[in-house]
This record gives C-alpha cells, structure tokens and sequence, in this order.
C-alpha cells in the first residue's frame, strides 16, 4: 500500500493535469480488480500444492524459502521507497523553485491547494522512513536466520534471542504503525474528520441539526406570517 501511494504521489506531483486525467475512477477500480485476482492467483497456488499427493521437495527446505522470500520481498520494498522518494524529494523540490521565481497573483491565489499537496507528500515521507526503522530488525533477524541454516551455517542463534528477535521486531512493527497513525491524526484535516465520522458520527452533528432546525422555524415563522402591503391612498 506504501508503494502504491508513493508512486501515486509522484505521478501526481509530476504531472497533476494528466494525472487526474488518466487515473480516472474506472480505471482505479480495474486496478484494484487486478490486485484481488494476483491474490486470488497466489493462494490458489499455495492451496494446490499443498492438495498434491507427494509433496514437492521444495517443501522440504520451507522454512528456509520462505525467509529467503520475506529478505528479497524486504529489500525490493525498501529499494522501490528509496527511489520512489527521492524522485518525489526532486519533484518538489524543483516546484519549490518554480513557486519562488513566480510571483503571479493566480500562483499566490492557488497557495492553499499548493500546501495541502505538499503536507500530503511530507506525510508520505515520514511514512516510508517508519516503515523503513521500524522494518529493519525483521530484516536483520532474516539474514540471521539465513545464515544460520546450511548450507551456510556460519553462525548459531541462541533459542532465547530468537524470542527476544520476534518479540522486539512484532512490538517495533506495532509502535511504527502506532506513530504513523497519530502523525497523521495531527497533520491531516480530514484524516481526523474521517476518523470522528467513523468512531463518533454523532459528534459535531447535533450542532449543525439544531442550526437547521433553528433556521427552519424561523423560515417557517416568517412564511406564516400574514404581509401588510402599504399602498397610499389617492
């Protein structure tokens, strides 16, 4: 979801005009039907081979495939977020240069939908740089765990610090989702509307329901109020 946005974010900052003409709505959710079919695929393939009469021997060595797979899985995520975000770093900054040479008055009218574009890249940043920490001990406990299983067996992990390894990288993994989570709260305006609608649809509506109301009576008493016309007499 990371990568998705950051590359969303960069077509975006590139070129918005023909963002928001290319990435319409339909084609979003083609998209999106694309994703749940790779899915779909990747579990059916897992359920077949699990469903065969003789096990593959690429079962027999699991575990250590599946780390295998979680390290390059890790470090293609990390490798897209680096590149991803330092071509976005360029992009603005290239339009924080654009924005300071140009001192028209449609530049310093269209400032406000300029800052919340630009909060909205900051957000992702700091998003790829929690993700980017608090990810790392799972990696290290990767390549660890690599290295210990032949045929390298370079080293021999204690039963104890592998606990320690997951215990720490599950509670670092939760406590990064944690800050993302409050760093949008506190920068984002309608991130903190979604969220009181979900949690709180009451709040704030009783307000805007007795101003209604208010302003409703108020119509009414005025329409059933009876007119005096004044007309001057010949």
């Amino acid at each position: 979801t990371l990568v998705v946005f950051s590359v969303e974010r960069l077509l975006c900052t590139l070129n918005p005009l023909r963002f928001l003409n290319v990435f319409t709505l339909k084609r979003a959710l083609y998209t999106e039907l694309l994703i749940i079919i790779l899915c779909l695929l990747w579990n059916s393939a897992y359920i077949a081979i699990f469903n065969q009469k003789e096990l593959p021997l690429l079962l027999e060595t699991w575990n250590a495939t599946m780390t295998k797979v979680d390290v390059i899985s890790c470090v293609c995520i990390w490798l897209t977020l680096l590149v991803t975000n330092i071509l976005l770093i360029k992009a603005m900054t290239k339009h924080a240069r654009a924005r300071q040479a140009m001192v028209s008055e449609s530049v310093r009218g269209s400032s406000g939908r300029t800052s919340k574009s630009r909060t909205s890249s900051v957000l992702l940043l700091c998003s790829a740089i929690i993700y980017s920490v608090t990810q790392f001990p799972f990696l290290v406990y990767n390549l660890l765990t690599m290295a210990e299983e032949p045929p390298h067996c370079w080293i021999n992990i204690p039963t104890k610090t592998v606990a320690f390894a997951l215990v720490f990288g599950g509670n670092l993994s939760i406590l990064g989702y944690t800050i993302d989570f409050f760093v949008f709260y506190l920068s984002s305006t309608g991130f903190r509307r979604q969220v009181r609608s979900l949690f709180a649809p009451s709040h704030g509506s009783t307000g805007r329901s007795s101003t209604f109301s208010a302003s409703d009576d108020n119509s009414c008493k005025r329409s059933l109020q009876p007119r005096v016309v004044s007309r001057k007499l010949p």
